[in-house]
């Protein structure tokens, strides 16, 4: 499925990659399709061993299609969402 979404627009006409964006656009979609998604659940070790293996990553700070895999909050800002100021 995923080879499908890389191959389809290239058989259409609609693009034409260079065999190297090719294989990094097949990463990348491997990779959003293997990631952790919203509402999974981790045990302690899985949330242990992604944190260890961030600094693997070119970018650790955004997927592949830009979107943020962290947010950083102040103490002010948890304080104001906790309701706590």
């Amino acid at each position: 499925a995923i080879l499908r979404q890389v191959v389809e627009p290239l058989m259409e006409g609609a693009q034409k990659l260079e065999r190297r964006d090719l294989f990094d656009e097949l990463l990348q979609m491997m990779a959003c399709k293997a990631a952790v998604k919203a509402g999974d659940r981790l045990t302690p070790e899985e949330v242990d061993a992604l944190l260890a293996q961030r600094h693997l990553c070119q970018d650790a700070h955004h997927c592949p299609h830009g979107r943020p895999t962290a947010l950083v909050f102040t103490r002010e800002e948890l304080d104001r969402r906790f309701q706590r100021t």
